[in-house]
């Protein structure tokens, strides 16, 4: 797609791009970015005569986002994992102090009971 009308046609759809990103995103940082993202592919890797610029860039969108779906899935998988020894220890804590005042509390009480 190096022809002038060529660039044209894949600039004419960046509106169309990220509005679509947007729809499949839900996040308008990441919309703009992968609309990019395809756009820059488009014009730096160049494709054979298409009839529809617009489907094939639409693809690209598409798979792009799923890409960053994937990848945030895998950022979020990894913070939950990173933060779990944390809470687990802070519960473990309360626990042990709870126990600890519940020991004291039976001890406090007269033999009989």
């Amino acid at each position: 797609m190096s022809d002038p009308a060529s660039f044209s046609e894949i600039i004419a759809q960046r509106e169309f791009l990220r509005r679509l990103a947007w729809a499949l995103l839900r996040d308008e940082h990441a919309a703009e970015d992968v609309a990019q993202d395809a756009l820059l592919h488009a014009l730096l890797a160049g494709s054979p005569a298409l009839r529809s610029p617009r489907a094939w860039l639409a693809r690209v969108v598409r798979r792009r986002s799923a890409l960053w779906r994937h990848r945030e899935a895998q950022r979020a998988e990894r913070e939950a994992r990173a933060t779990r020894p944390e809470s687990v220890e802070e519960r473990s804590d309360r626990e042990l102090l709870l126990q600890h005042e519940v020991l004291e509390a039976v001890r406090a009480l007269e033999p009989i009971y």
